[in-house]
């Protein structure tokens, strides 16, 4: 991040320098909740899946695409299968560990497969375009995780007047990005995985997956959508997991009283329905483990106060309107 900010710094300093007026980046909205992701998955002759993924980033939305991610990663080394050499897809990777599903992948300017074992294609698509892209693997599909990143230009914004490091109420990317789940090549033993998929949630840059997983999710499967004029409900299927300290589960924001609908007790499910109002809800749940370190909690900062320590999922519904535009309707886990 401390990267990221020189860089926003240098550019601010060449933009004043040429006298040109600063746009307040508190004001800033790159939405992109409204966008769509389908998959259609099919096997050829050889045995090869073949997986499809469009992605729609609706004329509702205001934000550019940056990027899609789709995570391939696996705990183990990944044996290879069939012949994805000669497919005219990109086989390039860069892992650092090598723990993934063999991939080939193609559309929209593939990037190959990430540092952190995810297939990754840059976009730039903005509001009414949508990508065609292309995974190829021997191995059979199962509930992938699938990350959408806004493009968030500093050029013309007051980033030094008001550093996102130093003040939680000025937006950066991960207050539009969009994570869910959709069908994707699965590691071995957890091929065509027929239990309903669970979404672990937002998972911060300083949260590790153990932690991620104190609060996970079957209904919605996606952190960030929209909803039809009219829909006032929003229904959540919450599983919590055998460690959760019940006593540090929260709900926010507190002046709406939503904690009053759950009832956390580890190791189980329950469904609730929350109320909505008519433009952009956005509701956090937090938990804590009882068998993980306690960490002081980190004060400001763009985690907005939480610790490594604590799971901290944020749902952002915008029900009817994005940016001023009357929403369409959004599925909400983009899968098959």
């Amino acid at each position: 991040m401390r990267a990221i900010l020189i860089g926003i710094c240098f550019v601010v300093f060449v933009v004043a320098a040429r006298g040109e007026e600063l746009r307040d980046p508190r004001t800033r909205n790159e939405d992109i909740s409204g966008t769509t992701v389908d998959v259609n998955v099919s096997r050829d002759g050889s045995g090869l899946f073949r997986y499809e993924y469009s992605v729609t980033n609706q004329p509702t939305n205001v934000g550019t695409i940056l990027t899609f991610w789709l995570d391939v990663s696996c705990p183990d080394p990944v044996p290879p299968r069939g012949d994805l050499g000669n497919l005219g897809l990109d086989t390039s990777s860069v892992s650092e560990s090598g723990n993934h599903v063999p991939v080939a992948i193609g559309g929209a300017d593939p990037a190959g497969v990430s540092v952190s074992d995810h297939a990754l294609w840059g976009l730039y698509s903005p509001p009414g375009e949508s990508d065609r892209l292309i995974v190829v693997s021997a191995y059979g599909p199962g509930d992938r995780e699938y990350r959408i990143r806004p493009k968030m230009d500093p050029v013309g914004w007051d980033y030094a007047t008001h550093n996102p490091d130093e003040d939680p109420s000025v937006p950066w990317t991960a207050d539009f990005t969009v994570s869910g789940i959709t069908r994707g090549p699965a590691c071995p033993g957890e091929e065509e995985f027929v239990e309903p998929p669970r979404f672990p949630g937002t998972l911060y840059p300083n949260e590790s997956e153990a932690v991620n997983a104190v609060l996970t999710y079957s209904e919605p499967l996606r952190d960030r959508f929209h909803a039809d004029t009219g829909t006032m409900s929003l229904t959540l299927t919450i599983h919590y997991a055998e460690e959760i300290d019940p006593k540090s589960f929260r709900v926010l924001p507190a002046k709406h009283n939503l904690q009053r609908f759950f009832n956390p007790e580890p190791g189980a499910s329950e469904t609730v329905v929350l109320p909505l109002e008519e433009g952009k809800n956005k509701i956090q749940l937090q938990a804590k483990a009882k068998s993980l370190p306690r960490t002081k909690r980190k004060e400001g900062g763009m985690y907005g106060g939480r610790g490594p320590d604590m799971d901290q999922d944020d749902f952002e519904v915008r029900v009817g309107t994005s940016g001023g535009g009357k929403s369409a309707s959004n599925k909400a886990g983009g899968k098959k």
